[in-house]
């Protein structure tokens, strides 16, 4: 069989720095899976549930900020890599997908595990490529490396993202052909970033200088991307104020974190609303927030992004600045003159009060979801990394202040729950320290086979908050208001997470109450390296009556 290029896949995956591979099992992608592994300085995990594995790959990547590979066999196995892909590309995760696939003369002619592959993920991708099916030429073994090294590269530049390698392969699949060829050629990208340059700047160096009310947002980020110190140097400025989401890992005492609690405290609105929204970063989570920019929209609107995409989230945008984000901060930083302006003391003031009142509310609230929220804030262990499911866990935890010192991640690209506990997994596994994901019980639920797993790691902590099914829809406007809530959009049950963790053999803790949740946090937090997992129970008519609480007693107080 001539696809001797299969031999040389390791050497290219190892020399573009790619060392981490979520493999599925199957019997058309043995022949991937069979040269990987027998290829020294190329780790795989084997994971079944191909969904599974594939957000285990996206928190790898989240935590290394390099491109993690992932193999599976054809058929619908590919398919169930979806959601993750859709997250990574949003969250700009940098993924390489190996499917495996029958040879292109069998498609839709009823033979096995075979469908119609090349560009399945279109929307969702970089790019795709389809692989030839044999070595005929000299010029197909060339072909095939320049595209390999493309795609790989494609993977982190000029934005990161997942990109599809389709692989159609003709049995016999359970050999290894010997690299009887020379060592692929190494293409390297030199990355440049982009920066604006000066003449450009100096054309909105006017603007800045008239604006007293400067706003810079900060969204969705990884850790370390965007400069809190250059941020907090800004934020000395009495006309900018620093505003960032929960998920943007910028955190500090200048850095106003502004969930749905802050802006529904802003009283005069007009002295809050910026002349300058720069917003830079990913997603933002707060909807009120979005909704307050867009009802009072700002006259300029600068979004920093390294990509000429046109994403005007806020429905104001006037400029896109294609610019590495720091260089750019730095330049308004070198330009800014001290200008006379309440603007930042005005926000801070609102954060304090507000944060005050929350405590002071929670301190004494009953237990509820919300209260084990701000109970966990205040014992997890400083310097790890806490993972946020989506639905209300994210939500309770940006009213709430964390430790500085934390990572804090969540998949808010697309706001699914179907792999949030996978993502922590797959980030433990790069991590030394503590991997906390707080999640409800039907995520975990709909993501068990993330604990399917011979290789889990030791430091993480898996916080389940059970409160019976789909409280979220007692909150939001909406479905509450009507009796069809409980039947279609809640999903009341009277399951727990213990036989999971006894099947799985993960450490299981579980609280009921204020003092049992302290006392299983110590346990939680132990220092020794074996999973562990911790589900909480509360009920759902206290959960809804401390959150709708909690908005009256801030706003009132």
């Amino acid at each position: 069989m001539k696809r001797q290029w299969l031999a040389q896949l390791p050497e290219l995956l190892k020399q573009h720095n790619i060392k981490h591979i979520v493999v599925s099992p199957g019997s058309r992608s043995a022949p991937l899976i069979l040269h990987l592994a027998n290829y020294e300085g190329l780790l795989l995990y084997k994971q079944v549930d191909e969904r599974t594995a594939a957000f285990i790959a996206l928190g790898m990547a989240q935590k290394l900020q390099q491109t993690v590979a992932l193999v599976c066999t054809s058929g619908t196995a590919l398919l169930n890599y979806g959601p993750a892909l859709a997250e990574a590309y949003y969250q700009h995760i940098p993924l390489l997908v190996l499917t495996a696939d029958r040879p292109p003369e069998w498609t839709d002619q009823g033979d096995g595990q075979t469908m119609r592959q090349y560009d399945v993920f279109h929307n969702y991708i970089r790019k795709s490529y389809t692989l030839p099916v044999e070595i005929n030429h000299p010029d197909d073994e060339w072909f095939i490396n320049r595209i390999l090294a493309e795609a790989i590269q494609t993977t982190q530049y000029p934005v990161s993202g997942p990109v599809h390698i389709n692989i159609p392969l003709r049995e016999p699949l359970y050999q290894i052909e010997e690299n009887k060829s020379e060592a692929p050629a190494f293409i390297e990208t030199v990355i440049s970033k982009r920066i604006i340059d000066n003449e450009s700047f100096e054309k909105l160096t006017p603007i800045i200088d008239k604006a007293t009310k400067i706003m810079i947002l900060v969204g969705l980020s990884f850790p370390e991307v965007i400069s809190v110190e250059l941020l907090n140097k800004l934020a000395n400025y009495p006309n900018i104020v620093i505003v960032s989401d929960i998920v943007s890992n910028v955190y500090s005492k200048q850095i106003i974190c502004a969930s749905d609690d802050i802006i529904a405290g802003l009283k005069d609105e007009s002295q809050y609303i910026p002349d300058l929204l720069i917003s830079c970063g990913g997603p933002v989570l707060s909807k009120r927030l979005k909704n307050w920019i867009r009802k009072h929209r700002p006259k300029e609107h600068w979004n920093i992004t390294e990509t000429f995409e046109i994403c005007d989230t806020f429905q104001c945008l006037t400029k896109i600045i294609p610019s590495e984000i720091n260089y750019f901060l730095q330049q308004i930083f070198f330009s800014l003159t001290k200008t006379e302006s309440e603007y930042s003391k005005c926000w801070h003031s609102v954060f304090t009060s507000i944060r005050q009142n929350g405590n002071n509310f929670l301190q004494k609230a009953e237990f509820s979801d919300f209260k084990a929220a701000w109970i966990i804030s205040k014992n997890i262990p400083e310097f790890s990394a806490l993972h946020l499911a989506n639905s209300m866990p994210v939500r309770y935890a940006h009213l709430i202040s964390w430790p500085e010192n934390l990572h804090i991640f969540a998949n808010r690209g697309v706001s699914g729950i179907d792999g949030c506990v996978s993502t922590a997994v797959g980030y433990s596994f790069q991590s030394a320290n503590f991997t906390t994901i707080i999640t409800g019980d039907l995520s975990m639920l709909y993501d068990s086979h993330a604990l399917w797993n011979n290789q889990m790691p030791g430091k993480i902590r898996i916080i389940v908050i059970n409160n019976g099914g789909g409280g979220i829809f007692r909150i939001i406007d909406g479905p509450g208001k009507h009796p069809e809530k409980q039947e279609f959009f809640e999903t009341p049950h009277q399951l727990t997470v213990n036989m999971l963790a006894q099947m799985h053999k993960i450490t299981y803790l579980s609280a009921n109450n204020e003092v049992e949740l302290t006392d299983a946090l110590l346990h939680l937090y132990c220092d020794d390296d074996s999973p562990k997992l911790l589900e909480i129970f509360t009920q759902q008519e206290i959960n809804v009556n401390v959150y709708k609480s909690f908005y009256e007693y801030i706003l009132n107080n």
